[in-house]
């Protein structure tokens, strides 16, 4: 486990990247029951990408510096620190980022904390969670400070998810077509249903016309 950390936790706004596995509005409990509300970005753009690799350069100098500190008496030690870089890179060179928060925080006299995480739109207002999905493009609020893990002898920053603002919606998911038209196949050719226009309903029916299970 690492050291109890005293540093200030330090607010930092990511510049715009794609929204990959977006738990926003439900936890995800797959590697932690009490659940951790998450989101990786996919930073695509060079000018993004050279602003993540500037702060994060900042960030891990001053993680650096405090692990210094932390092992002052063991000189062994501070030849051998290990950085624990806060993104990865894919294959085309996409910068990958993730961000998360507990969803439940238990603090140390058995009070109970339900966190959650606001989500806003281009203008700040705010929306609900269920409009990020993947693809979507978005920034991210978050607040971060230095770790260092004696166990490990590894430094680097600990990230804790805040805000997440939406640029640009994109469907996620199955709600994207993906079929391309085959020809010679089968074609409806029964009346179409326009489902954007509402029923007629025939508000002059009897009380049992009404009757159903709603």
């Amino acid at each position: 486990m690492p050291k109890k950390n005293t540093l200030k936790w330090t607010m930092w706004v990511t510049p715009k990247g794609e929204a990959m596995y977006p738990h926003l509005a439900k936890p995800d409990t797959k590697f932690d029951p009490d659940g951790k509300f998450r989101v990786k970005l996919k930073f695509t753009d060079e000018e993004a990408k050279q602003t993540l690799v500037e702060f994060v350069e900042k960030a891990m100098e001053f993680s650096r510096k405090n692990a210094l500190k932390e092992t002052a008496k063991k000189p062994m030690k501070q030849k051998s620190l290990i950085p624990m870089m806060p993104y990865d890179e894919d294959e085309q060179g996409n910068l990958l980022m993730g961000v998360d928060t507990k969803a439940k925080i238990t603090f140390s006299d058995g009070n109970v904390k339900y966190n959650k995480v606001r989500v806003f739109d281009a203008q700040t207002n705010e929306i609900s969670p269920d409009e990020v999905t993947s693809g979507s493009i978005i920034r991210v609020q978050m607040v971060w400070r230095p770790y260092y893990m004696p166990a490990s002898n590894t430094y680097g920053i600990s990230k804790r998810l805040k805000f997440v603002q939406l640029i640009e919606k994109k469907a996620g998911g199955f709600e994207e077509v993906a079929f391309d038209a085959i020809d010679g196949g089968y074609v409806d050719t029964t009346p179409k249903v326009d489902f954007n226009k509402a029923p007629e309903i025939d508000f002059e029916g009897s009380s049992e016309d009404m009757e159903g299970d709603f």
